[in-house]
C-alpha cells in the first residue's frame, strides 16, 4: 500500500519551511551580535568576545602582572576559554529557545544541532 499524500498542502509545507529557515537565520544573526565576558583569576583577567568568537577587549588588573609573564598568559587563556564556553552556551540557549517555538517532531535531528551521531 502506497502512502496517501492527497490531504497534504505542499504550498503550506514549503511556506512553513521558509519561515523556519528565516527564524534560524535570524537566530544565527542574534548569536553573532551577542557579546559575553569571560573571566579568570577572580576577575583579574577579562576577555570580551562576540558570538563570532572575535575578541573585542582584554582587561588585566594591575595585580595580574605581579605574577609574571606566565601568570598573565594563564589568566588570558583561562578568560578566553571562559568566554568561548559562554558564547557556546548562549548559542545553545538561543537555538533551544527557537526550536521550542517550532512545531517539529521531538526526535527530529537537524544539521548543526549537535544531536547527530557520527
Amino acid at each position: 500500500m502506497e502512502p496517501d499524500f492527497s490531504g497534504l498542502d505542499f504550498n503550506a509545507i514549503m511556506k512553513q519551511a521558509k519561515e523556519v529557515q528565516d527564524k534560524i537565520q535570524q537566530a544565527k544573526k542574534d548569536i553573532d551580535n551577542t557579546t559575553v565576558v569571560g573571566k579568570a583569576g577572580a576577575g583579574m583577567a577579562e576577555v570580551e568576545m562576540t558570538g563570532k568568537y572575535d575578541i573585542i577587549r582584554v582587561t588585566l588588573s594591575a595585580s595580574a602582572y605581579k605574577g609574571g609573564k606566565e601568570m598573565v598568559e594563564d589568566l588570558f587563556a583561562a578568560a578566553g576559554n571562559d568566554a568561548v564556553r559562554k558564547v557556546e552556551a548562549a548559542a545553545r540557549k538561543q537555538m533551544t529557545d527557537l526550536m521550542g517555538t517550532l512545531d517539529l517532531p521531538k526526535d527530529l535531528k537537524l544539521p548543526g544541532s549537535g544531536d547527530q551521531e557520527g
